[in-house]
């Protein structure tokens, strides 16, 4: 046996986005209500990840010293978007949904310990111990939010929000050049795994 070195660019973006699209195909080919539960939490959590890797690739090829800059999301993210010359994305409808899903992961991953008040439908004639039972079985209110429909649109979001900066950015230290002729953002990091070699 041989052993090499492989030298690797490492692209978490890649590797969470491929966890979250198998817990969506996952969630879809389940036939248990806790199975679709259990692979759409876990998707969602995935997708989070692979969108803040995703825009973290991006701000280390558009700018300078990304990784020190420490500022909290939303201006990090105003930052990259205004550096991918789309100024306004915060306010558009894929970075909100991007929002609800770094939300719903926050609480998911943070949640704190809250009073709520559920309307549960009990079936007629339970004894006491079946009652407690159903009231077990609800959910606290990220895990409830969290679904199979609401995966599928972050995962298509996600992938918009990718489209969206190719198709805007360019690679830095092009502005000399006339603005079609400059070359744009290439990466894909929720499609391509990094560059190996030996």
């Amino acid at each position: 046996m041989v052993t090499a070195s492989v030298k690797t660019e490492s692209r978490p973006a890649y590797d969470n986005f491929r966890i979250a699209t198998n817990c969506l195909e996952l969630a879809r080919r389940s036939s248990e209500d806790w199975e679709v539960e259990h692979h759409s939490i876990t998707g969602i959590a995935f997708v989070a990840f692979s969108i803040e890797a995703m825009l973290n690739h991006y701000g280390r090829i558009l700018i300078e010293n990304w990784d020190e800059i420490k500022e909290c999301r939303k201006q990090s993210h105003r930052r990259l978007f205004k550096a991918a010359n789309l100024p306004s994305y915060l306010g558009t409808t894929e970075y909100q949904i991007a929002k609800q899903c770094f939300d719903l992961r926050d609480s998911l991953a943070h949640g704190k310990t809250k009073h709520e008040t559920v309307d549960l439908e009990l079936p007629d004639g339970l004894d006491d111990r079946a009652k407690l039972a159903h009231m077990l079985k609800v959910r606290t209110e990220p895990f409830r939010r969290a679904n199979y429909e609401l995966l599928k649109m972050f995962i298509e979001t996600t992938i918009k929000i990718e489209k969206d900066i190719e198709e805007h950015g360019y690679y830095p230290n092009q502005d000399h050049i006339e603005e079609g002729l400059r070359e744009k953002l290439q990466e894909s990091p929720l499609n391509v795994s990094g560059v190996r070699y030996l």
